[in-house]
């Protein structure tokens, strides 16, 4: 690096880099009640789904049935913008809010 103010600033830069290091690394001390707490849970929740493996069925058959929901409401909407007849609204359009009404 040639000039002195690169260098300069490269070193502060590392040092507030390492600052967040030691923060972070505080942070991770500060939560190790936590982090063995969620590493429980996960265990747990393993077990779980070792011993019941067909709830993963769950969010499968939900998904399928919001589809079939929807395609329903779909057709249902669809059969009935059919039946309005095409003079009903009026094709052209206003100049201002007055106009239409």
């Amino acid at each position: 690096i040639g000039g002195q103010s690169m260098r300069d600033a490269l070193y502060y830069m590392s040092v507030v880099v390492w600052a967040l290091g030691l923060i972070w690394i505080i942070l991770i001390i500060c939560f190790v009640s936590r982090i063995r707490l969620a590493i429980a849970l996960n265990k747990v929740a393993a077990v779980f789904l070792a011993s019941n493996p067909t709830i993963l069925l769950v969010p499968i058959v939900q998904g399928i049935v919001s589809v079939g929901w929807i395609l329903i409401w779909f057709f249902g909407v669809s059969f009935l913008l059919s039946q309005v007849p095409a003079d009903y609204t009026p094709q052209g359009y206003f100049a201002t809010y007055a106009e239409a009404y």
